[in-house]
């Protein structure tokens, strides 16, 4: 069929062969006939709910498992953010430790170059004071009056020393300025880089902060998304039992059908043999139309066992006309249940074609010819779409199309 819903009533479309029941000439009587018939749409009708709710279960099971493998994927995205975040707050700490320890020897080397700096001004202006004070210009206006010229020139050689001395002193405290100018200049630049990290530490908290919000509000949701996929998975067990009921139920009812139609077409004498060679053009394509759904086996998405999709689906829209596939003798026309409106032809021999889910028909009994319009393509029955669901069956039995075009 055209949707998920009718795939998995597959099975039910078997059941349809009741039509024989009513067959001129049949074992069973009429009023037999009409209780299995009546047996037979309440099934289909119980059938239609289970397979709704089948896949309702099946969809919902199938929507968790999507939203549980997008859902760990974003805990785990958020978990790596938190840990990179994490990691990275480590390793800014760590750099921030070092820079302070920078930042402390720096502080200690200034602190040194300015106490050796203080103790050489103090000398320097010691030696000045002294120099300048008139002390020493005293001592060599005495020596020149006592005409000791040795003393004179001891004093002088001290003096030259003196002066000797302030200028290694004025030399010291240049190069102490500069030493002190560098440091003061490395610890402006590692207070620098101490406030970027510290910034840095602080986007980086905030990161952690936000990502394990993100992945504690994801870790949520999974929770939850696993949970309501533990309830549709229970649903879909739930369903199991009712679907393998329904599939032996109708396996059992296809079967007793299958042997009426066969008993009906060898008429006493022997089944007829039809044979369906590939390409044999016996039959027509009823509807125009591309081949949406081949006849064979189909997965019960409840069971994973496989059903028969017993037809062959066209896709036409609704009121597309629906022709004969061959001549042959009205047998059943009227609403089949899962089939919907549906036309049925005996063309003798005990091959006989079914056109299902149409929206009206022409014939409803009678003698039609190879291309007669019958009726018009609908979405009647189990379908939700329109299109033609054709069936050609030999001798009760259900058999690929394609070896009857």
């Amino acid at each position: 069929m055209s949707s998920a819903s009718s795939r998995l009533s597959r099975l039910a479309y078997v059941a349809v062969l009741g039509f024989a029941l009513g067959f001129p000439g049949s074992a069973v009587h009429a009023d037999e006939a009409g209780q299995v018939q009546n047996q037979l749409e309440a099934s289909r009708s119980k059938l239609a709910n289970l397979s709704a709710r089948s896949q309702q279960a099946v969809l919902a099971l199938q929507e968790t498992q999507a939203g549980l493998a997008a859902a760990r994927g974003e805990l785990a995205a958020a978990q790596a953010q938190e840990a990179a975040a994490v990691a990275r707050k480590g390793q800014i700490d760590a750099e921030l430790v070092t820079a302070k320890q920078e930042e402390a020897d720096g502080l200690a080397r200034i602190a040194a170059i300015q106490a050796e700096q203080s103790r050489n001004t103090d000398i320097r202006n010691n030696i000045a004071r002294q120099a300048y004070e008139g002390t020493g210009l005293e001592r060599i206006a005495a020596v020149l009056n006592t005409g000791k010229a040795q003393q004179l020139a001891d004093n002088m050689y001290v003096a030259e020393k003196v002066n000797d001395s302030q200028n290694a002193l004025l030399d010291e405290l240049a190069k102490q300025k500069a030493v002190a100018d560098a440091e003061q200049a490395k610890l402006a630049e590692t207070r620098r880089r101490i406030a970027s990290l510290q910034l840095q530490a602080e986007a980086a908290v905030a990161q952690a902060v936000e990502a394990h919000r993100a992945a504690e509000q994801t870790s949520a949701q999974l929770a939850a998304l696993e949970s309501k996929q533990q309830a549709a998975a229970a649903a879909v067990a739930a369903q199991r039992g009712e679907e393998e009921q329904r599939v032996a139920q109708l396996q059992a009812e296809s079967s007793r059908i299958q042997a009426e139609l066969a008993a009906r077409s060898s008429g006493g004498g022997g089944a007829a043999q039809v044979p369906p060679p590939q390409g044999s053009g016996r039959l027509q394509v009823p509807v125009a139309g591309p081949v949406t759904s081949e006849f064979g086996p189909r997965v019960n998405p409840v069971l994973g066992t496989s059903e028969l999709h017993t037809g062959m689906d066209i896709g036409a829209p609704c009121g597309a006309p629906v022709h004969a596939s061959e001549s042959g003798t009205v047998i059943r026309a009227g609403v089949m249940g899962g089939y919907g409106n549906a036309i049925w032809v005996d063309h003798g021999g005990g091959l006989v074609t079914t056109y299902n889910h149409m929206s009206g028909y022409i014939r409803q009994s009678g003698s039609v010819n190879r291309g007669d319009l019958i009726g018009y393509v609908g979405t009647t029955g189990l379908s939700t779409g329109c299109h033609m669901h054709w069936e050609v069956r030999v001798n009760g039995q259900p058999v690929n199309p394609r070896g009857w075009f």
